[in-house]
């Protein structure tokens, strides 16, 4: 017995039980109950105390050290041992005879993601980096280095071996892939990246076709699905579905720019915006914004099916609900809410402003700003600027400025016409005709303000032979010319020049002698006939009023000194108008003339004279002669 402590009377009572087993398990269909007498089952073994069980409570399957040289049969399938210790790749514990597989089948105790068959993860524990991977041939190549991957579900990073950084979660995600970076969430997204890094797929399918490109960003069902370009974004369902080539593409909503194929440089957020697209730098935000375009270039589509109808028209602008909608053509700009909603070959358009240039269809060239301008509008090269102005007007080459400028039923069919107003009028402030170069003021003109210094045309017209007169306050009317103050006729003033007769003796200034006139002889100038300066010295006044005067005179000879020289207008011989004096400059080694000119403007009165003095210190100065140098000219101004 294997405790000899136990008692005689224990080993009577397992001896009877023993027997009574054998004779139990003898019928076929008996039920055998151990520590029971009503078993629940084939074999019912009922612990000594359930709640306090002793260190013999339980069954002791057959033990081995190693399992038998001969394999079981088929009648020994399921069959139970206990290896008692490790044996090659068989680590101890229970195991059964799986007949199917001829194998002996350990009973699984899982404790980490390596007691799995279909997974693996860090194997020391030392959180150094390892991946970690659940799934049928998930990361089955991997090389167990620190590679920072997770990969979970069948095949996910299945071909990749020291790729890092990567996370692969779906169906066959990344199962191709080699690389690094990467990150797929979804059935069979990025399943088929190769080379291709920096990607980020989120979502059935998303980028499934991708293999070599690399940054682009996917979150959606089948969000570029077809892809093989670089730095696209596409978010939603169906975004970019159609993309191959094309890059740096940004797609955010249903089904934005799924048709885009090869395209570039596109940006489409909205719902099925650039939904047709296939050509280049083009801008769609909005619902169905720019929805047919499909190789229309540098477009931009801003609101509520903008650009809706566009196919290929290019270079063209659009912002607000409904904005170019119908547009098919090209260079058109439209910015409020069904701007330009009609138009559809015309080109060269601008609206700003809701429904401006709306039931616009084939016009071009036209410029409309502000609400309602150019609404009904069908010609070409109009500029309406203001709420409504041209609003009903069909004809071309208008311009029209100012809130309702233009409005007025007689502007309906206007053509070449300006009109600057800022209310409806058949008689706006300002009106013009381009073809006939008319220009027409329909109120005052005013240069400056009339107030201060500036003054203002009348607005009727006087009668024949009228002209315009100041009041001196800064208004102007027509007056009869009779009515007009007489100006004095300048023809008549005296204008007399005079100088020294070449041929006369030249005059000597007596060196510090006082003033002395400058006997001029010669008249060579008379505009008048003037007998005013008959001695050709003297002027004597005739008529009062101001004159100018302008005087000269050089010496003949170089003065080798530095005295003074002087010249001077004198009013009846004794009253000094102006003078000039000053000290000849002296050059030593070559002594010049000395020259003094004087101008001056006086009063007189008739019979007042007017004539040139000269005074010099330096002794026997002599007075050049030339007409060009000395001379004595007075002209009557006023």
């Amino acid at each position: 017995m294997k405790n000899k402590l136990v008692k005689v009377r224990e080993v009577h009572h397992r001896n009877i039980v023993f027997y009574a087993l054998l004779i139990m398990v003898s019928f076929s269909y008996a039920q055998v109950g151990v520590g029971n007498t009503d078993p629940k089952a084939s074999l019912d073994i009922t612990a000594s105390n359930q709640a306090t069980p002793s260190n013999t409570d339980g069954i002791l399957i057959p033990r081995i050290n190693a399992f038998p040289v001969t394999s079981p049969t088929a009648a020994q399938d399921g069959m139970l041992v206990y290896l008692t210790t490790t044996v090659g790749l068989n680590s101890k514990g229970f195991y059964h005879w799986d007949q199917a597989t001829t194998s002996w089948i350990r009973f699984s105790s899982i404790e980490k993601l390596n007691d799995l068959s279909d997974a693996k993860s860090d194997v020391d524990g030392s959180e150094d980096g390892s991946s970690i991977f659940i799934g049928i041939d998930a990361g089955v190549n991997d090389d167990a280095t620190d590679n920072n991957n997770v990969g979970v579900g069948y095949k996910s990073l299945e071909l990749n071996v020291d790729g890092n950084h990567n996370s692969a979660f779906g169906y066959a995600t990344l199962s191709k892939s080699t690389v690094s970076n990467n990150s797929a969430f979804g059935f069979s997204a990025l399943e088929n990246n190769t080379l291709g890094v920096g990607n980020s797929a989120f979502g059935k399918r998303a980028l499934e076709a991708n293999t070599i490109a690399n940054q682009n960003t996917a979150m959606g069902a089948d969000a570029l699905r077809k892809n093989t370009g670089s730095t696209n974004t596409a978010i939603g369902n169906g975004a970019m579905f159609e993309n191959t080539l094309g890059s740096d593409n940004v797609a955010v909503g249903n089904l934005a720019l799924t048709s885009n194929k090869t395209g570039n440089g596109n940006t489409a957020v909205g719902t099925a915006a650039l939904n047709s697209n296939t050509a280049d730098q083009t801008t769609a935000v909005g619902y169905h914004a720019l929805y047919k375009n499909l190789d229309g270039t540098n477009n931009t589509g801003v609101g509520y099916e903008a650009l809706n109808e566009n196919v290929n028209g290019s270079n063209n602008s659009a912002f607000g609900y409904g904005a170019l909608k119908s547009n098919t053509s090209g260079n058109n700009s439209a910015f409020g809410s069904n701007a330009l909603g009609l138009v559809t070959s015309g080109v060269n358009n601008v609206a700003v402003g809701t429904f401006s240039g709306s039931q616009l269809i084939t016009g071009g060239s036209n410029v409309f700003v502000g609400h309602n301008s150019g609404r009904s509008a069908t010609g070409d090269e109009n500029v309406f600027i203001g709420k409504n102005t041209g609003r009903n007007t069909t004809g071309s080459s208008n311009v029209f400025i100012g809130n309702n400028a233009g409005l007025d039923s007689s502007f309906g069919s206007a053509e070449n016409t300006l009109v600057i107003q800022n209310s409806s009028s058949d008689t706006p402030l300002i009106y013009g005709e381009f073809n006939n170069n008319i220009f027409r003021v329909n109120g005052e003109v005013q240069v400056a303000d009339p107030s201060d210094t500036g003054y203002a045309f009348p607005k009727v017209d006087g009668t024949a032979n009228q002209i315009l007169v100041t009041d001196g306050t800064g208004q102007l009317t027509f007056e009869d010319q009779q009515t007009i103050p007489v100006v004095a006729d300048v023809s008549t003033f005296s204008l007399i020049t005079t100088t020294f007769d070449p041929a006369g003796a030249a005059q000597t200034i007596a060196g510090g002698t006082p003033w002395v006139k400058i006997n001029f002889n010669n008249v060579t100038l008379n505009a008048t006939g003037s007998t005013e300066l008959s001695s050709g010295s003297q002027f004597i006044a005739s008529t009062a009023g101001f004159y100018r005067i302008n005087a000269s005179y050089h010496t003949d000879n170089s003065q080798a000194n530095t005295d003074y020289f002087g010249i001077a207008v004198v009013k009846n011989g004794t009253d000094f108008v102006q003078e000039f004096s000053a000290n000849h400059y002296n050059n030593v080694t070559n002594p010049s003339q000395v020259a003094r000119q004087i101008s001056s403007v006086v009063e007189l009165t008739i019979g007042d004279t007017i004539e040139i003095q000269a005074q010099s210190s330096a002794t026997g100065a002599v007075i050049n002669k030339f007409t060009g140098k000395t001379y004595f000219t007075i002209e009557r101004i006023r």
